[in-house]
């Protein structure tokens, strides 16, 4: 079954970087959706979506600098993939908490609720 694999990372500043990327259950049948994911996760704080805060992966190289280092994190690609989920929510619940419901419905329901 195809799954949808999100990459993000964590740019500090220094540029020191660290990666993570998470796959949800099924697929994403819609460019207008993945652009939507791709302009609310231009910069974007993990955790306040359910995701992992990377930063402090960087602590531990001693390279975090908490007076000059920020939260916000990137991301850098939504692609199709055969690996297993490593999130519990499908691609469309975590769209859907991502990008509003509301939206969801209006736009693309007919595509996403087939």
């Amino acid at each position: 079954m195809k799954n949808t694999k999100l990459s993000y990372m964590y740019r500090d500043a220094d540029n020191y970087k660290t990666h993570e990327e998470v796959v949800f259950a099924g697929v994403i049948n819609t460019e207008l959706i993945i652009e939507k994911i791709k302009e609310k996760l231009e910069s974007f704080v993990p955790s306040q979506i359910g995701l992992e805060d990377l930063q402090e992966r960087l602590q531990i190289f001693d390279s975090f600098d908490h007076d000059v280092d920020h939260c916000f994190h990137e991301l850098c690609d939504v692609e199709q993939t055969n690996d297993e989920p490593t999130d519990e929510r499908t691609i469309h619940e975590f769209t859907k908490e991502l990008i509003g419901k509301e939206f969801i419905e209006q736009e693309v329901g007919h595509i996403l609720n087939k």
